[in-house]
């Protein structure tokens, strides 16, 4: 019976303490949550401070370059804008002179051409031979068209370095074919320059033109010439 009644009283207390701990968490449980739904924190807005030091702003002034007044640029002297120009063509100069010069050819042509060098203009001529008749007028007629034809030629081979007079004898068939030629040195220029471009001349001249009618009766016929290599 004694152990019955501890029992009670044990049971009595555990429950008058369950019942007051219900109290209080109810008691809490009705106000906190009206508190945290209520309660705000206030939101202060986030405040930057730049903070320049002295000695930045000073070197930061000291690197910025300084401004040009246009006044001071239009006034700056030529020779310092345009020194890069200069150097420029100064090296473009030096390269085509001295490093891309093109090489110079030798003109053989240019050097035996006299042109160049005496501005005085060549003149050939086949005078008439001292003494010299003809037995017809036909023959006389064929005679200048020959030495015409030996002129022209030797005008385009003359190349008028030296001067003098070469006498020739020369023979042509009826056809007009030469046939022999040979040089008078007795009376001819010693210069064997015009020697040489007298003999051409008459070698490359023919064939001249077929003898005359009246002429035909030839088989061959004679003539001398000189031709005079001038310079005017």
């Amino acid at each position: 019976m004694f152990c019955y009644n501890i029992a009670m009283t044990e049971n009595t207390l555990f429950y008058r303490c369950l019942a007051l701990s219900a109290i209080i968490h109810a008691g809490l449980l009705s106000v906190l949550p009206n508190r945290i739904l209520t309660y705000a924190p206030t939101q202060r807005p986030i405040e930057v401070a730049y903070v320049q030091s002295f000695g930045q702003e000073k070197e930061k002034a000291d690197i910025s370059p300084e401004p040009v007044a246009p006044k001071e640029r239009r006034q700056m002297p030529p020779q310092q804008i345009s020194t890069s120009e200069d150097s420029k063509n100064i090296l473009k100069d030096f390269l085509k002179t001295e490093i891309f010069q093109p090489e110079q050819k030798t003109d053989l042509s240019a050097q035996m051409d006299p042109t160049a060098q005496n501005p005085k203009k060549k003149s050939v001529q086949t005078p008439n031979i001292p003494g010299e008749t003809f037995n017809s007028p036909e023959y006389k007629n064929y005679y200048q068209i020959v030495r015409e034809k030996i002129r022209r030629q030797a005008y385009r081979n003359y190349r008028y370095i030296q001067e003098g007079e070469v006498f020739l004898t020369f023979t042509l068939a009826r056809s007009g074919g030469l046939k022999e030629v040979h040089v008078d040195s007795a009376k001819s220029v010693e210069d064997e320059y015009l020697r040489r471009i007298a003999l051409e001349s008459v070698q490359q001249s023919s064939p001249f033109p077929e003898f005359p009618i009246k002429l035909q009766d030839k088989e061959q016929l004679a003539f001398n010439v000189i031709i005079s290599f001038e310079l005017k």
